[in-house]
């Protein structure tokens, strides 16, 4: 989390983004003091039990409220993307080309994927078998109750059967 924390604040990293210009000023101080707070923190202050003497100097839950303040300055401004995985890389027009034919193969491969996951449960017995029943009328169903009913009461009673062959075994 701290260090998610520092990558979003880092200031290289913000200023490289398209709309950083347009962060108001006071905005930027903001950013700037989290920053600054987070840089105090260090991962081994994190480790105190809940009743530790030092327990509220720093908490995730202060780590968790500098990263959604910090998200709700940043989301609001055109051009910055907080999601990384989505922001083109490369600095040539070749190369972004590359990185979306790229990652366009990654999704279609995904969708595939799911495609097929979504076949297999849709030809999956039990599942059809389970979609029939609830398409199936209340008589029907009724009907698949007291059937079911029935094999429980059988299972239990061989379930019994075989503990008392077991407690004369012992």
């Amino acid at each position: 989390m701290l260090r998610r924390v520092w990558k979003l604040l880092h200031p290289d990293r913000l200023a490289k983004h398209d709309g950083y210009e347009a962060i108001s000023p006071q905005q930027r101080e903001r950013l700037k003091e989290l920053w600054n707070e987070i840089l105090k923190v260090r991962p081994d202050e994190l480790a105190f039990a809940p009743h530790q003497l030092g327990y509220h100097q720093r908490s995730l839950d202060r780590i968790l409220q500098m990263e959604r303040e910090a998200r709700a300055i940043l989301e609001d401004i055109p051009g910055i993307d907080l999601d990384p995985k989505y922001t083109a890389q490369g600095k040539t027009p070749e190369e972004r080309i590359q990185w979306y034919e790229t990652q366009c193969r990654l999704l279609d491969g995904d969708i595939e994927e799911i495609r097929a996951h979504l076949k297999a449960k849709i030809d999956d017995v039990e599942i059809a078998e389970r979609r029939a029943l609830l398409a199936s009328s209340e008589i029907q169903r009724e009907k698949l109750r007291e059937q079911m009913a029935a094999r429980v009461k059988q299972l239990h009673s061989e379930v019994a059967m075989l503990q008392d062959q077991l407690d004369r075994l012992f």
